[in-house]
């Protein structure tokens, strides 16, 4: 089998850039007279996007949400490279395979957070969120992605937790990533794409 690309996430993939949002979140919450959360609540409304800012500010999620921000890029460096990430783009990069990260992180957010880690020429596509764009699980991010490294949307893709990836295209053990729990994984398949050879 032939890979030909992957698509990555950033955060919680790639990158532990979750005390910017502990930090902006509690923060936001003061200010708007409303009670601190500890981590796992935070957790547990991470990644709900707009949902998550209508339960907790109601109809002052705008201007709560505009106020998350400002506080989040006051701590927008403080980020960690998971264990592995970095093992993985360096092969991905050695390959010659086709690499992107596509992220519900605003477009210039996470070119910023790339560029801090030095991360730039290992992920030649940051597909974020920009004005035009749909936020995931929406796939228009995804087919993006796929479009600016040429892949058909038909390729077969497989997430982290699928035990399907052949054993040909799976980086070395040295370039695995925790999963999301924390526990050691195979070798990552997370945004493997790749096609069945002719």
């Amino acid at each position: 089998m032939r890979l030909q690309g992957v698509l990555l996430d950033l955060d919680g993939t790639l990158i532990n850039a979750f005390e910017p949002i502990v930090y902006a979140l509690n923060r936001t919450l003061e200010e708007f007279g409303l009670p601190r959360m500890d981590r796992d609540a935070i957790i547990r409304h991470t990644g709900r996007g707009e949902c998550s800012m209508v339960s907790l500010f109601g109809d002052r999620r705008e201007e709560a949400g505009k106020r998350f921000l400002q506080f989040h890029d006051e701590r927008l460096f403080d980020l960690t490279p998971l264990p592995g990430a970095e093992a993985l783009l360096n092969w991905l990069a050695a390959q010659e395979i086709p690499r992107a990260v596509v992220t519900s992180k605003s477009q210039q957010r996470a070119e910023q957070q790339l560029a801090h880690l030095g991360w730039e020429g290992l992920l030649p596509v940051v597909v974020g969120l920009t004005a035009e764009r749909r936020q995931k699980p929406d796939p228009h991010t995804l087919l993006l992605a796929a479009e600016a490294l040429q892949l058909p949307p038909a390729a077969g893709c497989a997430d982290r937790a699928s035990a399907s990836v052949p054993p040909s295209i799976r980086p070395p053990p040295e370039a695995a990533l925790p999963s999301r729990g924390g526990q050691a994984a195979a070798p990552p398949a997370a945004g493997f794409c790749w096609s069945p050879p002719p």
